[in-house]
């Protein structure tokens, strides 16, 4: 029977999240009791940082084993795993082992494993508890996404690309436990490197069974401190894995501490994905304190520690003036300036205001009287045979676009022609760069637009030869009345119960078009995303019509990998999604 000391269903999880009773409230106004809130939610969740939560202790037995994972102290039935004295249960034997943190003896060293780590503990067929300790060392030369890895425990995911420092940060502890049956006389605990190495700290198995576990985010159970500047949006993806559940029960949720602050949206995309949404708008500098959390068929009942995030947010002023966005197009690397410095758009980290593949030229500036600094010129991104189409975030208002360029291929005029459109309106028709400033050289061109629909849009569009670009800066020029974000995002569930019409795509799988059907006539915009499944837009069109129609046609773009995604329909202010299969 379930304690119910620990007992914790979600509508008091919300109860502490809303605080009613306390009068305390999160804004942008009043933030001082963001610690009380805290230690609400950690009294309630968290019993214990380093120790298996009460819960645990009450429904398992003595422990059968209980390993120091890469260390030598080996206090009353534990024991050591140190290179003298390996630990007789894992595979491979080399051992090296690195630093912890200090409090718990276990907890002071670990073992690392640059290949996949194997752990096989002899036990009788029944139900156990297995308890995994991390930390990592104050000092670690690791960074966030360094050493990342997988747990299995009896060939079920535990832990999916568990990164320690995502999760808990540099010296600091977190804990995870499961219940299980075994059967054939083994319990087996592999660690399966994705990135780096593996680590652990501490192993403990014990005798025993919990009614229900909660699902495990990959955030950390303390607290996420995110930033973002008005005016601009934040995305934040959400990964939960349960471990006794299907990934089909796992919902997201989550939202505002206090008093509604109406620009964060949490999306559930199912199977255990989703993503916080925050899109403040100009009046809306402070600090907040917001949640995410997730739950299964059982509700949220656990003393979880891992179950529910925190996020300390930070919205920045933005002055009139200042620029929001600046890319380096096609460039390796970030450019310092100020007030912000210029994002890297390379192979391996590219833009996400962009999604065609990613092709770029080199070039050689040795001066520059531009307003950028000289080193965005180095590289710049080139549509390859196609448009090439940017999409920044903004709150509707007024701004100013400054594009840059140069020219190293061709040395003649006319040998590279495209359109530059920005809001779907000719900004700079016929554009040739060398025309303008010769080969090798520095070009700055600058226009203004007001925006409606919640997104800036830059397009180059190819007439001869492929549109390229150096850097983009997005500067905020003023508001115009209903400066908010528009449309209003809505959540997964409101947003299909809200279209309040059917709407299916065809051909399904898609190759390269994709037919959107409606159970009624639209009229206006109908804009359509691929989300994939670590929350990436990988593709984006629009269809403008002022026709009625009930079918709306989207050219999909060759180069889109293969695989599943969710395809977001927006109609106006509502929004659907569906499952697609790209071929």
């Amino acid at each position: 029977m379930k304690p119910t000391i620990t007992y914790l269903p979600k509508w008091l999880l919300c109860l502490f999240l809303i605080l009613t009773g306390s009068g305390i409230t999160v804004n942008a106004q009043n933030v001082a009791p963001k610690t009380d809130l805290k230690k609400v939610l950690a009294s309630s969740l968290d019993n214990i940082v380093d120790e298996r939560p009460q819960q645990v202790q009450m429904l398992s037995g003595a422990p059968l084993y209980q390993i120091n994972a890469g260390g030598w102290e080996a206090p009353d039935s534990w024991e050591e795993d140190s290179w003298a004295h390996p630990s007789p249960y894992v595979g491979p034997v080399s051992y090296r082992s690195a630093n912890g943190i200090d409090g718990q003896f276990y907890l002071k060293k670990s073992r690392v494993s640059y290949s996949n780590m194997e752990w096989d503990f002899p036990v009788a067929s029944g139900n156990y508890i297995v308890t995994l300790h991390f930390a990592e060392s104050p000092n670690t030369s690791q960074v966030i996404g360094s050493r990342v890895f997988d747990v299995n425990i009896e060939g079920r995911k535990a832990l999916d690309d568990f990164d320690i420092l995502n999760y808990v940060g540099k010296g600091a502890s977190c804990w995870f436990y499961y219940s299980l049956a075994v059967t054939d006389g083994n319990l087996d605990i592999d660690f399966l490197v994705e990135e780096g190495s593996a680590l652990i700290s501490a192993i403990e198995i014990s005798p025993g069974m919990l009614d229900t576990q909660d699902p495990i985010l990959s955030q950390s159970s303390r607290a996420l401190v995110k930033t973002v500047a008005e005016g601009t949006e934040l995305r934040i993806p959400i990964r939960a894995i349960d471990f006794d559940s299907p990934s089909d029960t796992i919902h997201i949720f989550g939202g505002d501490t206090g008093e509604p602050i109406g620009f964060e949206t949490v999306i559930d995309y199912g199977n255990g994905y989703g993503e916080m949404i925050l899109r403040p708008g100009y009046d809306d500098a402070g600090s907040y304190l917001l949640f995410i959390a997730s739950e299964d068929e059982d509700g949220l009942e656990t003393a979880c520690n891992a179950c529910w995030a925190l996020v300390e947010l930070t919205v920045t002023d933005t002055p009139e003036g200042q620029a929001i966005y600046r890319v380096n197009a096609g460039g390796w690397a970030p450019v310092d300036d100020i007030p912000i410095p210029w994002a890297e758009d390379s192979y391996l980290n590219p833009s996400p205001y962009i999604i065609k593949n990613y092709v770029t030229q080199a070039h050689s500036v040795t001066s520059n009287t531009t307003e950028a600094p000289i080193d965005i010129f180095d590289r710049s991104r080139v549509a390859w045979n196609s448009n090439m189409l940017w999409n920044f975030p903004v709150a509707n208002g007024n701004y100013k676009v400054d594009l840059f360029f140069t020219e190293s291929y061709f040395n003649f005029s006319g040998g590279r022609v495209f359109d530059i459109l920005i809001e779907n309106q000719v900004a700079f028709d016929d554009f040739d760069i060398f025309s303008e400033v010769g080969r090798n050289a520095p070009l700055q061109k600058t226009t203004s637009s007001q925006v409606n629909d919640g997104n800036l849009t830059v397009q180059l569009k190819r007439e001869l030869a492929n549109p390229m670009i150096a850097g983009i800066s997005i500067t905020y020029n003023g508001e115009h009345p209903s400066s908010t974000f528009a449309p209003e995002m809505l959540s997964f569930t409101d947003a299909n119960e809200q279209l309040m019409m059917t709407v299916s795509a065809y051909p399904n799988p898609i190759e390269t078009s994709m037919v959107l059907s409606f159970s009624k006539n639209v009229k206006g915009v109908v804009s359509l995303r691929f989300i994939d499944k670590n929350n990436q837009v990988r593709y984006q069109a629009v269809d403008k019509s002022d026709v009625s129609r009930t079918k709306a046609t989207f050219s999909i773009d060759p180069g889109l990998p293969a695989g599943i995604y969710l395809a977001e329909v927006s109609v106006g202010s509502y929004k659907q999604y569906v499952k697609i299969m790209k071929k």
